[in-house]
């Protein structure tokens, strides 16, 4: 624990200024999303991930909004047609909040994607397979596990990375 936390923590130990003409507007929106972990708002779930990157190999960051115009999670905040009014709370979820259990009408309706254009891999993690596409082989989203399963389109979340070969005993299995 004291190898995979410190380096976060000594990092954020002495705080920061945030400075400049729009600095108040920039440190709101660091510290007001509504965040249930240790610390307040965009910093203490980015501390949070960050460390269970480390111990896990990614992290992911949930960005939940306040908007009009998007049908759900599955389909991206970012566009003409949804006005997204603030950024509301974060969650902070790891490869044991993600199933493989694809969601296949949500997943083709917040892409564009056929079931033949992605895949959805053991992590959760539902990749991009169109060999044509200008994102061939990054994420497209995360499927998150429960009684339904539901995907997350990735303009939704900040995915950090610790090691691209995640291994780990998640799910109980290993």
């Amino acid at each position: 624990k004291v190898l995979v936390d410190k380096p976060i923590d000594d990092a954020f130990k002495n705080g920061f200024d945030v400075t400049g003409e729009q600095s108040e507007t920039a440190e709101s929106m660091l510290t007001e999303p509504a965040f249930d972990g240790e610390g307040e708002g965009f910093i203490g779930a980015y501390r949070l991930a960050e460390k269970k990157a480390r111990r896990d190999g990614f992290a992911l960051i949930f960005l939940g909004t306040n908007e009009r115009g998007a049908e759900g999670i599955h389909e991206s905040p970012i566009g003409s047609e949804v006005d997204v009014d603030e950024v509301s709370h974060l969650k902070v979820l790891t490869i044991d909040d993600l199933s493989e259990t694809a969601p296949h009408e949500q997943i083709e309706e917040g892409t564009g994607l056929d079931t033949d254009d992605y895949e959805v891999r053991e992590t959760g993690i539902v990749v991009n397979t169109d060999i044509n596409s200008p994102d061939y082989r990054t994420p497209v989203g995360y499927v998150l596990s429960g009684p339904d399963a539901q995907f997350i389109h990735a303009d939704r979340i900040i995915h950090l990375t610790w090691n691209p070969e995640v291994d780990g005993d998640y799910h109980g299995q290993g």
